[in-house]
Formats: C-alpha cells, structure tokens, sequence
C-alpha cells in the first residue's frame, strides 16, 4: 500500500467516524482518471472542518497546521509527505475583471466546483460513499477522455485572466485543445485586453510556471499562438532562431546541472537574446530577481565574441583561467553554446577541471619564506596559483623557484 492509499483509507474512516462528507476535489481527481500518480490532495468539506481536523490528529503525525481563514481553508503538514489542503466548500464572486474574489463559505459541493477554472478540474470524489462516487456536473470526464480543456463559463476569462496561462500550462502538459467555445472566448479576452486588469507579477508568476513544466516548447508556441508575449514583456522574441537556440541548450542538460542554471532563466535569455542591456535589466527586474542575479544574466553579444576571440589564441591555464574566473555560469553556458569545438574544450577544462583546483601555496607558506603580510602578498598569491595552473606536475618546490623564493 503506497503512502496516499494509507492516507486516503484515514480520511474515509474518520468521514465514517463523523459521518459526514468528504470530497476530494482537483488536481488529484483529474490525474487519477489521467492514470497518472499524484500526492496533491486537496479536500473540500461542507461542514465541521475544525472537528475534521481535530479527529484527523488522531489519526496522523501533523507536525504543523497554517489556517487561511479569509478563505476558510488550512494546510495540513505532514512528515514525509505533502502539504494536505482542507477547505470549506466556498463560492467566489469577482467583483470587477480581474480582482481577487469575495468568497463565502461554507456552501455545496456543487456550488464550489461553479467556481473551478476548466470541467477536468471540476470533478469530485465523495470519499464518504461506499463506491467513492464521482461528481461531474461539467462532464470533466468527457473533457479528459476526448482532450479537451473547457471553461465553465463565459465570464471565466474576465474573472480572472490567469486562466488563459493555466489553461496553456495544461494543454502543453497532457496535449490537449481548447474546446472550440473556449478558444473562441480566450481569443475574445486577449483582443479585449482583460490581462491588463491583473498586475504584472501574476503575469510572470504564471510564466515562471509555464517555463518550468518540462512542456515548455509546446507552451511557447501556444503563448505566441494567441500573441500573449506582449502581455508578459514586450521585449520576448520567439521565432526560429529563438527557438533553435532553446532547443539547441538542452542538449546539455549535464553542463546545465553543473552550472546550477535554472530552466525558466535560461529560457528567458534566449527569448530577450537580443535586445540591448537596458530591455534585459527591465525584463528581468519584472521576474524579481535580485540585483546580483541581474547582473549574473546582462551581457552583450559583443562581449561574447571578444571573449571567444582572445580564447581562440589562448592555450595557457592561466590565461584561460584569468579570461574566465569573474564571469557569471549563464554567460560562461551562452559563451559554451556559442563557440566551436576546440573553445568549448576549453571552457568545459576551465568548469570542470581548473576551477576546482586548491592552490598549493597558501599565506602560512609565504610567512614560513620570511614573507609579511602586506600589499603584495594577496598578488604573490594570486601569481603562485597561476604558475600552478601551468605546471603539469606542479609542487610546492617547483611553485616557490618560479616565484624566485626559494
């Protein structure tokens, strides 16, 4: 028995114990007619949540609880296994295009799933019945089995714009297509702007999301497709040679785990690739990145084919060394991506072989020669370790006669 079925078999002996209703509704209901495996149990309840809760401790370690109670639910922590979200059933009102909605609770179960984005996450299972009936009053199985991604309603869009970047996430993760109706109201909702209505840090909160779903390729296409890369930042570019350049990273997904680079990072730098320094700092201040990780990502392609020249006529260690050790893991990965075969021999040997190198002469070997420390000693330091770099068989002895110290 896996952790989830332990888990699930808790939850219907307490709705048995409490007699009352327990619904599992979402993510976990839709993978489960997917065939696919999911520990993302969300739980939707009529009644008596707090009492649920509390014969629910008696039944499983909870290392910590965290109440939302604007919005009627909680999070249940559990050790070693995820996060379970417990929530009234609730009904949402949006009171203009775009705002966070005014809930009320607690309401039906089929009021709550009125409220849900598309029909394939519209369904319920009522753990509280023999057979764990479905629930599907908008034919979310028909959706799932004919791939289909179908709003519940025509003011969806309006209500909240983030759907049209879910709805893009799901359709690249499980191939699906928007129901003709849908499509025509997600159209409809771009040529109406109603993206303009959220603010911008929903926007690349989605778009994060979208980049890091291992999906993304298809996903892109689609967000050019309905022309949402203006929404996200006017500056992205997606063509051919866009996408060949992100096709053409992943080939290296072993240097990319090296650099500990990060998917929806790279992908934004092909698609503002090339755009001046200035259209860069602004993009990626809209991802909310921090000053530094700014400046790890701004680079011009000039800089670039400098560096790659020089390296062409560079055979020494140290000179390879000096050329590479302050730039950032992105740009020394695009520098990679850019060059021919006999460069990258020599970015590959300056990540994976020279700068793991330790120096063999540190500060208390200088001070045993009669040295003080003082202005030139960090250079003297700095001038061992490149003699190191370039010695094949480099020792303490050999180091200390090049710096005429011994």
């Amino acid at each position: 028995m896996t952790e989830t079925e332990s888990i699930l078999n808790i939850l219907k002996k307490v709705s048995s114990e409490l007699q009352i209703s327990i619904f599992l509704v979402g993510g976990f209901v839709r993978d489960y007619y997917l065939d696919l495996k999911s520990a993302d149990l969300d739980i939707v309840l009529e009644e008596s949540r707090d009492t649920f809760i509390e014969q629910l401790k008696k039944n499983l370690i909870i290392e910590k609880i965290i109440y939302h109670e604007d919005f009627g639910t909680a999070t249940l922590y559990l050790k070693d296994f995820p996060a379970i979200d417990i929530a009234f059933a609730r009904r949402e009102i949006y009171p203009f295009p775009g705002s966070l909605p005014v809930v009320t609770f607690p309401v039906s179960i089929e009021e709550d799933l009125k409220r849900r984005d598309f029909s394939v996450n519209a369904m319920a299972i009522n753990i509280f019945t023999a057979d764990f009936c479905l629930l599907d009053p908008f034919n979310g199985l028909d959706d799932l089995s004919n791939k289909l991604l179908r709003v519940l309603h025509a003011e969806s869009f309006k209500d909240d714009p983030t759907r049209i970047f879910r709805g893009i996430r799901f359709a690249a993760r499980w191939h699906f297509k928007f129901e003709k109706e849908t499509e025509r109201l997600l159209i409809k909702a771009v040529i109406r702007n109603y993206l303009l209505t959220i603010s911008k840090d929903r926007i690349i909160q989605e778009f994060c999301l979208i980049l890091n779903e291992k999906t993304f390729i298809s996903s892109l296409y689609l967000l050019d497709k309905y022309k949402l890369f203006n929404f996200i930042h006017a500056g992205l570019e997606f063509n051919k040679d866009t996408l060949k350049k992100i096709r053409n990273t992943f080939k290296h997904p072993l240097l990319i785990k090296h650099l500990f680079l990060e998917n929806h990072l790279l992908i934004s730098l092909s698609l503002i690739y090339k755009r001046n320094l200035s259209e860069k700092i602004i993009f990626f201040q809209t991802l909310n990145l921090s000053d530094k990780k700014i400046q790890d990502l701004i680079w011009t392609k000039e800089e670039e084919i400098e560096v790659l020249n020089i390296l062409k006529t560079t055979h020494k260690n140290s000179l390879i060394f000096n050329l590479l050790k302050n730039r950032s893991p992105y740009f020394l990965f695009f520098l990679f991506m850019r060059a021919d075969k006999r460069e990258r021999k020599k970015i590959r040997k300056f990540m994976f072989k020279l700068k793991k190198i330790t120096a063999i002469i540190d500060g208390k070997i200088l001070i045993n020669q009669g040295l003080k420390p003082g202005k030139e000693f960090k250079e003297i330091l700095k001038k061992a370790f490149l003699i190191q770099l370039d010695m094949k068989y480099p020792s303490e002895i050999r180091i200390l006669k090049e710096l005429k110290l011994k």
